[in-house]
């Protein structure tokens, strides 16, 4: 049986934790639909980060696909880009009243893939000792 690599557990958990303590204000269903969505999504870009550039790549790398593979990250930069006279404030009224939601999500979607690389530096460090 294969070992998952450390850049998954510290990608996936932090995602799955972002999740939890994001929508700590909500209700418990909220709370398990949008930390289990942030796991999912972890883990899909970081299939994706298995095939290319491979989980012993230069960190940038698997930081720039960590975060745009992430799924939950493109659904929300499409919808950043659907409601963009929103964003910029060009358009005002009731179909605006979420719009400010579509660039926190993108910007918790980079943090993950960060916290994977210092999970994979850790325990880089940790068997070289």
């Amino acid at each position: 049986m294969r070992r998952i690599p450390s850049f998954i557990w510290g990608h996936v958990l932090s995602a799955l934790l972002l999740g939890l303590t994001g929508g700590a204000f909500l209700n418990v269903q909220a709370v398990m639909m949008f930390s289990g969505t942030m796991a999912v999504g972890a883990l899909v870009s970081g299939l994706l980060c298995w095939r290319w550039p491979g989980f012993a790549g230069p960190g940038w790398q698997l930081w720039l696909v960590g975060t745009i593979a992430n799924p939950l990250f493109l659904a929300a930069a499409f919808f950043a880009y659907q409601d963009f006279d929103c964003l910029v404030g060009t358009k005002t009224g009731w179909d605006c009243m979420l719009t400010d939601l579509e660039p926190m999500v993108m910007g918790i979607c980079l943090i993950p893939p960060l916290i994977g690389l210092v999970v994979r530096w850790l325990a880089r460090r940790t068997v070289a000792a």
